[in-house]
């Protein structure tokens, strides 16, 4: 893919062009194109953190299985029926939502990620997409330029998507349902909680649709580990749960997928 010079400097905001190896501005910034294919565009103003290399691994191992194809054929609906010529993806993380939808639908797809691990997982997976290292929350990309931002189980930078949104332009927020992974929750903790729902509101967007896509799935030992390991349980969950969690040989688990779309408007 080539890109149409929406991506800008991070350091001074000039329009970036990218030439063989690199990424120039006009001011003499350079950012170099790395081996495996991706940029680096995370300055050192910005904080470098985003998901340890230990859960985007997990997550990677995790897709490899498909277990959340009925959340990636919904945003894949959603995209033809929205026809945007620009997708900015921001969160991508190591790209099983980007690559599906480049699979079946042409169009300039900017992926952003802190993590550079996920980023060079996603671009050994997908060699044809363009994945870029940078914080969400400070996108290099020029005002006004995309016609969709997605953000898929990603920290929300809605000023920015705002910014970066042409008129008229989308953003696709999709999060867990209430009784997402519920059943997990149940074996590793001793009181198990839905997952709250909080409405976005923001000056300049409106909501067009707000709706929940449900599923059962079931995981062998592996899984189990992989989906455990990728999500903020792993942080919060006593030993002994975990313990039991890995015990296991099988798991019925709900999914449930909160999707909330919103358009750009002046009005």
């Amino acid at each position: 893919m080539s890109f149409l010079h929406i991506l800008k400097c991070p350091n001074c905001g000039a329009v970036l062009v990218k030439k063989e190896h690199t990424y120039d501005c006009p001011w003499g910034h350079r950012f170099d194109i790395a081996k495996e294919g991706y940029v680096n565009l995370l300055v050192h103003t910005q904080k470098k953190t985003g998901d340890e290399d230990k859960m985007v691994i997990a997550r990677h191992d995790f897709f490899k299985g498909d277990h959340y194809h009925v959340l990636k054929d919904e945003i894949i609906k959603i995209v033809q029926k929205i026809k945007p010529a620009i997708i900015v993806d921001a969160g991508a993380g190591e790209g099983y939502y980007t690559r599906a939808i480049a699979q079946v639908y042409e169009a300039e797809i900017y992926a952003f990620d802190m993590s550079k691990k996920a980023i060079k997982l996603a671009k050994k997976a997908c060699p044809d997409l363009d994945y870029i290292v940078a914080n969400v929350f400070h996108m290099p990309l020029i005002d006004e330029s995309a016609d969709l931002v997605l953000s898929i189980f990603a920290p929300l930078g809605i000023k920015e998507d705002h910014r970066i949104l042409k008129e008229g332009g989308y953003l696709l927020k999709v999060g867990p349902g209430p009784k997402h992974l519920y059943e997990m929750k149940e074996v590793v903790y001793d009181e198990p909680y839905l997952n709250p729902s909080k409405e976005l509101v923001h000056p300049g967007f409106k909501k067009l649709f707000d709706y929940e896509i449900k599923d059962v799935i079931t995981l062998k030992h592996d899984d189990i580990k992989a989906l455990f390991e990728m999500t903020p349980y792993i942080h919060s969950c006593p030993i002994d749960g975990k313990e039991r969690l890995f015990a296991l040989d099988q798991l019925v688990v709900s999914i449930a997928f909160r999707l909330e779309l919103f358009q750009k408007s002046s009005s």
